[in-house]
């Protein structure tokens, strides 16, 4: 059976394909409400440092230089799209592609649906991928030439990647793994010694804090075996890689060193969040950082075979059940109002809802780890002061690292749960959501 590619003709090259990413993903950024975790890290760029209690700095530099150039979730997301779409740009430039591959490569791209959602959502992983592929074309350059640029360009990108989000250690160390000769290269000591110059202001900012982002990824996060956070990650990860894709690393033959290097990252990433199940929950976007791994192997994979019935019955039907979930993102003309606690339609209305109740006071969420949430978007789309009071037993957050508890102190407030409590009222917000709050005259923690 031909491939879809086989059967048509794609009369556009890859500046024609980022042109249309680069509109679509504007548009959609433009539409969509802001997700949970995005209203958290908005809250990290209004005050910036060189780290923040869940990740490092980069994200909330990106959010606040895009909040520059355009208001609402559109100056959120707009470096993000950015970023991502230059990692395409360079992605379609350091492989010798065939007209064949590039067809495989846009129509895989836009069949992913984890690499489709962190494009448009503001979330650490983006600038962690983008730079993903700088770091993977600075390898291939280093595994070619062996020279100082290539080196430094190698040091730079990891540390990149390192200011976007943690996992870039394990990014490195997958490449190590897969080529042990580079523990003998003294150029490539140097490119760690320019890593760790580079990320050293963040490593200063969390030993004057006392570490607390490395605690709580080390430390705070584990949690006794359950076998459902196996299970979840399992049925989680097949459809949001595909079940066309995320075999491919298995399989896929490499025929030099850098191919290698993507196969370990690829399936390194999944083996290593399959056993870090045994300690935790893994959310569905951590593996993001073998994105770009896995699309160049499955170019290579699927544009190879003759017989692409895999290819037609198993990843283009992503590209419609993506369509349609972009579509719901911006339009909700599905009659469902919510994706779980991540992602609301009407989060204006629910700010505007809760402000006509609480005027100019702050308002404090105390909704568990929700809080950190509900506090942020309050703030971003009411213009007033929210507080997420301390979200869980062994989880605290950025409010209570900025002090934003004590801030409120001796100040009238309202006091908002998810379910009712002494002296409480319910408010049914226009999102389809119902809060319950109270005044509180002279707040202190002590006296509710």
């Amino acid at each position: 059976m031909k491939s879809f590619i086989d059967r048509i003709r794609l009369n556009f090259n890859e500046n024609h394909f980022i042109i249309i990413w680069l509109v679509l993903n504007f548009i959609q950024i433009t539409l969509t409400e802001l997700t949970s975790d995005e209203g958290y890290y908005w809250f990290y760029s209004t005050r910036l440092e060189w780290g923040y209690y869940d990740h490092p700095p980069l994200l909330a530099l990106l959010i606040r230089l895009g909040s520059s150039v355009f208001s609402g979730e559109a100056g959120v997301r707009f470096f993000n799209v950015i970023l991502i779409s230059l990692g395409l740009v360079l992605l379609f430039r350091f492989e010798n592609w065939t007209v064949r591959q590039k067809n495989f490569l846009y129509l895989i791209i836009l069949s992913i649906p984890l690499f489709n959602y962190i494009t448009i959502i503001a979330f650490p992983d983006t600038p962690l991928v983008a730079f993903s592929i700088l770091c993977l074309y600075a390898y291939k350059q280093f595994l070619k030439k062996n020279d100082l640029a290539s080196s430094l360009l190698f040091g730079l990108s990891v540390a990149l990647m390192l200011y976007s989000k943690y996992t870039a250690f394990m990014f490195v160390f997958l490449i190590i793994l897969s080529n042990l000769s580079l523990l003998k290269n003294r150029l490539f000591y140097l490119s760690l010694a320019l890593v760790v110059l580079l990320f050293l202001p963040h490593l200063i900012w969390q030993y004057r804090h006392d570490f607390p982002s490395f605690q709580y990824h080390l430390i705070g996060r584990a949690t006794p075996f359950d076998p459902d956070d196996t299970i979840q990650y399992i049925t989680q990860q097949i459809p949001v890689i595909g079940i066309g894709i995320i075999f491919i690393p298995f399989i896929f033959k490499p025929e030099d060193q850098f191919f290698r290097a993507l196969k370990f990252i690829a399936a390194g990433t999944l083996i290593f969040f399959l056993l870090y199940t045994l300690r935790g929950f893994v959310h569905l976007h951590w593996t993001s950082v073998m994105l770009f791994p896995v699309i160049i192997l499955s170019a290579k994979y699927y544009s190879g075979r003759k017989n692409n019935k895999l290819f037609n019955f198993l990843v283009l039907p992503f590209l419609f059940i993506l369509l349609v979930a972009r579509v719901y993102l911006a339009v909700p003309f599905i009659p469902v109002n919510t994706l779980h606690v991540d992602y609301y339609h009407g989060r204006k209305m629910w700010a505007e809802d809760i402000q006509a109740v609480s005027q100019t006071k702050p308002v404090l969420f105390e909704t568990g780890y929700g809080s950190l949430r509900e506090a942020s978007l309050y703030s971003f789309y009411s213009g007033n002061m929210g507080v997420a009071l301390y979200p869980e037993k062994d989880k605290k957050s950025q409010y209570q690292l900025w002090n934003y508890e004590d801030s409120v102190r001796s100040r009238d407030v309202i006091l908002i749960r998810n379910v009712p409590f002494e002296g409480s009222r319910e408010l049914q917000t226009r999102m389809g959501k119902s809060v319950h709050y109270r005044e509180i005259e002279n707040f202190s923690s002590s006296n509710y």
